[in-house]
């Protein structure tokens, strides 16, 4: 895979491998040649009608992705952050990819572990993978909004 790093093509072995599992974790809508997890219809409609979405990475996508994993998760690294620096971890709680939370959790008590001094979380119940589909997705820019502001009111004073 590496020698192959550079090709610009869609991999779909790699993706099947490492995304199209995750289809057995949700309750998925299906329409047409997509499959996408259970949201609102007006979502799945513009997933579908848009070009940006439903792509296979290419090999070097993948690469990236998993080159970037593999950085964030060294202590050296998370050692090296700015200890003060605010960090904001939001998943869903039935989210496969942060391992139903548990990933979630693990990434912030690393931090935690690394002398990281601001760090906050949640986990939106009955979520999955992508918060900002959900129903309850204004709750979550509720959420990320007062996170911010509250940072810039520590700043300001």
């Amino acid at each position: 895979v590496y020698y192959l790093a550079g090709d610009p093509t869609p991999h779909t072995l790699s993706d099947v491998e490492t995304v199209s599992y995750l289809d057995d974790f949700f309750k998925v809508y299906e329409e047409g040649d997509i499959t996408m997890q259970e949201c609102v219809e007006k979502v799945v409609d513009i997933y579908k009608n848009d070009s940006l979405c439903g792509f296979t990475f290419t090999v070097n996508g993948f690469q990236t992705m998993f080159e970037i994993i593999t950085r964030l998760n060294k202590e050296e690294n998370l050692s090296k952050m700015p200890k003060n620096l605010p960090v904001y971890f939001i998943a869903g709680e039935e989210d496969p990819v942060g391992d139903y939370g548990e990933g979630v959790k693990k990434a912030y008590h690393d931090f935690e572990n690394a002398g990281m001094e601001n760090l906050s979380i949640k986990l939106y119940s009955g979520d999955r993978h992508e918060i900002l589909n959900e129903k309850d997705k204004e709750q979550v820019y509720e959420d990320v909004y007062s996170f911010i502001m509250d940072r810039v009111k520590e700043y300001q004073d």
